[in-house]
């Protein structure tokens, strides 16, 4: 995965916990899932963004005036949507790459099709 040493606990808690829902989807499909590049970039924007969350939190104190309070809070608030939106997506790739195809898809796009005949040219054209 990436080198975790340089991130704060928070980055490394959610690395490990993508890291066991990698390993859950293995299990489950009992062949191994490994993460593809654009789940290892995913990863690292998670990790900086739970960087910056920390960072930012560590500069919220009593001190700082109302403006200061609400900039800050919308950043990490940014942040934390960042990170929610990217761990969807992993999870959703990971997920779809053990999934079956869905073949519901080819009959109700016939049914659809057969409709759409039927109303442009009458019953002639269901049959």
């Amino acid at each position: 995965m990436t080198r975790a040493s340089k991130h704060s606990p928070a980055a490394r808690k959610i690395a490990r916990e993508l890291d066991l829902f990698r390993q859950e989807i293995g299990a489950d499909t009992d062949s191994p899932v490994e993460f593809d590049q654009a789940d290892r970039a995913r990863i690292d924007l998670i990790m900086s963004a739970y960087d910056r969350i920390s960072l930012l939190e560590d500069r919220i104190s009593p001190e700082l005036g109302t403006p200061e309070l609400v900039k800050l809070s919308g950043e990490v608030r940014l942040c934390e949507g960042q990170a929610a939106r990217l761990i969807r997506e992993i999870q959703a790739s990971l997920t779809a790459a053990v999934a079956p195809p869905k073949s519901a898809a080819v009959s109700r796009n016939s049914g659809a099709r057969k409709a759409a005949r039927t109303r442009w040219h009458g019953d002639k054209a269901a049959r």
